[in-house]
């Protein structure tokens, strides 16, 4: 950007001058406020300050007229950081669209906000950040800074460990069955009855231990099955059935989506859609 017309510098040396002028007028004034009550005695100490209050005021209206070039400057920057904006959108689409093909899921939307199939980037330019989530609305799984190198490989790495690599759905299924069984057992609940997401996955931890835990339970051998974990094996899994049962997932209302218990987000395609479920139930199915 060109700043041969107007010289920001200046318009800074203009500014802290004003500034501390400003201050003296400002405290020049409420001098005089105190001074108001008294006048009688303090006739003189008031004609002083009034003289050097007239002189604040024409030096600042003088030095003002130096800002005249302000606006126009204003105008000029933001032209051209418009056209940087501009740039950078492309720079970014086009480098993370290109990135990431190797995945072949193609990136769709528009800055700031990207998706790569069922990862979405919502981008913070102000904090020079993007967060890298599981779907529009759903969990962040890292914030990386703007560099298309590092997004690329931030949504390549998050890809391969949620939806590559081998998955036993069957597995899966079998247990939250036993989790759905086990919780209902518990609360002295119908098995068919809706079992709400915290208690699933607080089941889904006991379940999912190998069967020595109990008797000799270690840190170190703990299984953990976490939010992320159940949320994308929900997705990985469809049709979500077993032997003769599937299981129902029950959408979270919008008072449920507000506390993160409450609710487990789960991707429904590869688009970057997904929905909150407040709940999980067994639903008998006909073979």
């Amino acid at each position: 950007m060109s700043t041969n017309e107007q010289n920001p510098t200046e318009f800074r040396k203009v500014l802290g001058s004003l500034e501390r002028k400003v201050e003296r007028a400002k405290d020049a004034i409420k001098r005089l406020e105190k001074l108001s009550s008294k006048l009688d005695v303090s006739a003189f100490e008031a004609m002083d300050l009034l003289a050097e209050l007239r002189q604040l005021k024409e030096s600042i209206e003088s030095e003002s007229r130096a800002l005249q070039g302000l606006g126009p400057w204003i105008e000029q920057y933001e032209v051209a950081a418009k056209d940087a904006k501009n740039r950078m959108r492309e720079r970014l689409g086009h480098g993370i669209s290109e990135g990431l093909k190797p995945l072949g899921v193609p990136v769709q939307g528009r800055f700031p906000e990207l998706s790569a199939g069922p990862i979405f980037m919502d981008f913070k330019p102000e904090q020079g950040k993007v967060e890298i989530c599981l779907g529009k609305g759903g969990p962040v799984l890292e914030k990386q800074s703007i560099d298309v190198a590092k997004i690329v490989q931030s949504v390549t790495e998050q890809h391969a460990t949620l939806f590559s690599g081998d998955f036993d759905a069957a597995h899966f299924i079998g247990l939250v069955h036993k989790a759905i069984v086990r919780a209902n057992r518990i609360a002295e609940r119908a098995t068919d009855a809706p079992v709400p997401m915290s208690e699933l996955l607080l089941e889904l931890n006991v379940v999912a231990q190998n069967p020595g835990f109990a008797a000799d339970p270690k840190r170190n051998s703990f299984k953990a099955y976490t939010r992320l974990m159940t949320a994308v094996h929900f997705f990985r899994a469809r049709p979500l059935q077993g032997d003769g049962f599937e299981l129902r997932l029950v959408v979270a209302t919008r008072e449920q989506t507000r506390k993160k218990t409450d609710h487990l987000y789960v991707p429904t395609d590869m688009r970057g859609h997904g929905t909150h479920f407040s709940a999980v139930q067994l639903k008998r199915r006909s073979m």
